[in-house]
Parts: C-alpha cells; sequence; structure tokens
C-alpha cells in the first residue's frame, strides 16, 4: 500500500516497498510474530504440570518446523514432559509458573542417556560421566582449562539449598573431581588430557583446572624424567596456528605434530617469509655526533 497522503492503517504507516516474491517472505515473518507473541501469552501464568505439558507440547506443534533426521530431538523432549508430568502426579493441584519449568525440562534434557554405545570398540563421545566399571584402552578429557572444569554449581534462585547448605548436599564440583579420578584410573593404556595453553588473542598463559595441576603433581612425585619434571617429559605443547614451521620441525624431540600437506606448504611460505625479512639494526650502534645547531645526527646508517 502507497504511503501518500499520510495514509496509516490504524495506527501503522503504510511501507510500499515491497512487492513480488518479497511479500511472500513478509507474511512468513508476520505470521510467525503472530505464531509466537500468542504461544507467549498463552504460558503466562501458573498451571499443574498435567496443563504445562499439554501447553508445551501444543507450543512445539505450533511453532517447531523439524525436519525428518531430527524428530528424535522433539519426540524426545515430549518424553521428558511426560516424565515430568507423571511424576507430578502425587503433588496434587499444585500449581508451577514458567520459571520452574524451564529449569525442570532443561535439567531433563541435559541429562545423560545411558551407556549405549559402550564396549562395542568404536570411539564414544560422551560428557564425563562414572567410569568406575568400563575399562578403555584410549580416555580423551577434551578442554580441562581454570574456569571450565570443574563445573559451576548454579541453582536457581528458589532453591532453599543454596540458602542452608547442609551435610549430603550435592556439590557439582566434588562430583567432577571424581569423574575425573575415575576417568583417569580407567584409561588402560593411554590417557590425553588437552587445554587450552594459551590464550588465543593475548597469547597469555592460561592455567589447566586444578584436578590436572593436581595430577602433574602426582606425576612428579612419583616418576623420574632425565633432566627434567616427570610432568613437563609428558607435556606437548602445540602451536596455535596449523600452518605454524613449528608442526613440521623434523627437529623436534617427538618429531613432526602435523602430516597436512596444505597447512605444509603453508608452513614454507611462512619459512621463506621469516629468511627473507631482514633485522632492522645490524652489529652494534656506531658513534653518532649532534649538530649542535640544528640536532641532527650523523653517522647512523640503517640496513636496506
Amino acid at each position: 500500500m502507497a504511503d501518500e497522503d499520510h495514509r496509516v492503517v490504524g495506527d501503522v504507516a503504510p511501507y510500499d516497498h515491497v512487492e513480488g516474491d518479497d511479500v511472500l517472505g513478509v507474511g512468513r515473518l508476520a505470521a510467525a510474530c503472530r505464531t509466537l507473541f500468542a504461544t507467549a501469552d498463552d504460558l503466562r501464568g501458573p498451571r499443574p504440570l498435567d496443563a504445562w505439558r499439554d501447553a508445551l507440547v501444543e507450543a512445539m506443534d505450533r511453532c517447531l518446523d523439524v525436519e525428518p533426521v531430527h524428530r528424535w530431538r522433539v519426540q524426545e523432549v515430549r518424553g521428558q514432559l511426560d516424565t515430568l508430568a507423571d511424576g507430578g502426579r502425587g503433588a496434587g493441584p499444585l500449581e508451577l509458573d514458567l520459571g520452574v519449568i524451564r529449569t525442570a525440562v532443561s535439567r531433563a534434557v541435559e541429562q545423560p542417556r545411558g551407556a549405549a554405545g559402550y564396549e562395542t570398540g568404536a570411539v564414544t563421545v560422551c560428557e564425563l560421566i562414572p567410569m568406575r566399571s568400563i575399562p578403555h584402552e584410549v580416555v580423551c578429557l577434551l578442554g580441562l582449562d581454570d574456569g571450565r572444569f570443574p563445573r559451576q554449581d548454579r541453582r536457581p534462585g528458589f532453591d532453599l539449598l543454596e540458602r542452608h547448605d547442609a551435610v549430603g548436599d550435592r556439590d557439582r564440583r566434588l562430583e567432577d573431581r571424581a569423574l575425573f579420578v575415575e576417568a583417569v584410573a580407567a584409561a588402560r593404556q593411554h590417557l590425553v588430557v588437552t587445554t587450552t595453553g594459551w590464550d588465543v588473542r593475548t597469547g597469555e598463559e592460561r592455567p589447566p583446572a586444578v584436578p590436572l595441576a593436581e595430577l602433574r603433581e602426582v606425576v612428579d612425585r612419583t616418576a623420574v624424567a632425565d633432566g627434567a619434571a616427570a610432568s613437563d617429559a609428558v607435556t606437548v605443547d602445540h602451536p596455535l596456528h596449523p600452518f605454524s614451521p613449528v608442526a613440521f620441525d623434523p627437529d623436534r624431540p617427538d618429531g613432526p605434530s602435523s602430516f597436512d600437506p596444505v597447512t605444509r606448504d603453508a608452513a614454507d611460505l611462512v619459512r621463506r617469509r621469516d629468511r627473507r625479512s631482514a633485522p632492522l639494526l645490524v652489529g652494534e650502534l656506531p658513534e653518532v655526533g649532534a649538530d649542535a645547531d640544528d640536532g641532527s645526527v650523523e653517522g647512523l646508517t640503517l640496513p636496506g
């Protein structure tokens, strides 16, 4: 609709630069906004668990258009909603608000889904879970940086256990330390632990997680290395970039750490560029004299 003569529709001014296929996009956006706002209004106010389950299932059907390959995710959320509703039947007419339901559903969905895939000989990728009874030839623990592990225990504001700690309350940090010990003990042949090591922006050294630092101290007390700490002998510092010449240096004690031919060619370019660059000054600076009149300096010659 043209916006001439100060025409308005209700209190909205028209916008006449939409035509052709653009109208379809605007229509889809308007329909999505209308559906989203209506769903947000429908989810206001407290209600029992059964009503929450029905409302959330209806909201998913209304708002989600999932490809067939990802429909199992929606079914998993529906299953968790059914489990929560079944577990709350004994609560009677107790009504909960949206914040409580959001926390409960998030925790239910984020829980590990069993031990499928173990003891099959395949590579298993999972979060840190109890491994006391599952031996592995190789165990890899990724991202054990200080501040990220052990994980922070963030409880909701209405959790009374947060205000009055008691003996026996769950402590996520202590649980993670126990899981770390079980993962170390489960490794039969090799244990690989990775940390960031260096800040990617500033280059400053980033400390490892406290349990990993304690493991290094145990290694130093129980093992002996020639001329160096035992923990340093089993620590490998990788370069920040894959095209670093250090990754293809045959003179490294443990040999080259990369086999990518593309990044090897890039490393050769970096190495040749470093050889071409001349230093700013060669040798010691000669004695210079200053002209007392204009302050100029004589006798200083720069290369190039």
